[in-house]
């Protein structure tokens, strides 16, 4: 993972918040049009669905479990909610 310290932590509190630079997030603060995923466009882009649901980050989101574990598959295991 790349980045400060600070920059990583910032991100993981807008991901356990939902106040994220996600189009679901942005599209609810009207700052953008659509709330669609921009990768998939074939649901909206929130956490659960970038971290875990979205097809076009499968490569990615196997090397995340990899790196963490099981409890990557579940935003309550996750995040510790």
């Amino acid at each position: 993972m790349g980045g400060t310290v600070r920059n990583q932590f910032s991100l993981l509190v807008q991901l356990h918040t939902g106040h994220t630079p996600l189009n679901g997030h942005l599209h609810r603060v009207q700052k953008r049009e659509s709330g669609i995923c921009s990768k998939c466009k074939e649901a909206r882009e929130t956490v659960q669905h970038y971290l875990i649901k979205c097809k076009e980050y499968k490569d990615k989101r196997h090397t995340m479990w990899e790196a963490v574990g099981d409890s990557a598959r579940d935003l309550k295991m996750l995040f510790g909610k």
